[in-house]
């Protein structure tokens, strides 16, 4: 399965260690889960339980802790890890694990 999930929220941080900022953040908003099967899956599926949704949205919440690190000027490393709750009939929960390279306060270099 696939999720989108696009909520938004407080970011606060609570120490630098190093160089290295860490925070935690808590969010709001929808979670999209969309699931992706073959042609006789969904035959069977329609056949036995008519009803089932292979796509849908929910509201939710997002708790997360991360830490972000300046390697140059305006660019800095991040890793994130998130709890994600949808409120939805089922009890499926979801981690996300991110990383990735950031640009900060671009309006001052130009």
């Amino acid at each position: 399965s696939t999720v989108y999930s696009i909520t938004g929220g407080p970011q606060f941080h609570l120490m630098q260690i190093h160089g290295a900022q860490i925070f935690v953040r808590g969010l709001g908003g929808a979670s999209r889960s969309a699931l992706g099967m073959d042609d006789t899956t969904r035959k069977a599926l329609n056949f036995l339980v008519p009803k089932f949704k292979t796509t849908i949205t929910d509201p939710a919440v997002l708790a997360g802790v991360g830490v972000q690190y300046r390697v140059y000027h305006h660019i800095f490393v991040r890793g994130t890890g998130d709890y994600i709750h949808p409120f939805s009939n089922s009890t499926q929960n979801y981690f996300r694990i991110t990383g990735g390279i950031g640009l900060e306060r671009l309006g001052n270099l130009f």
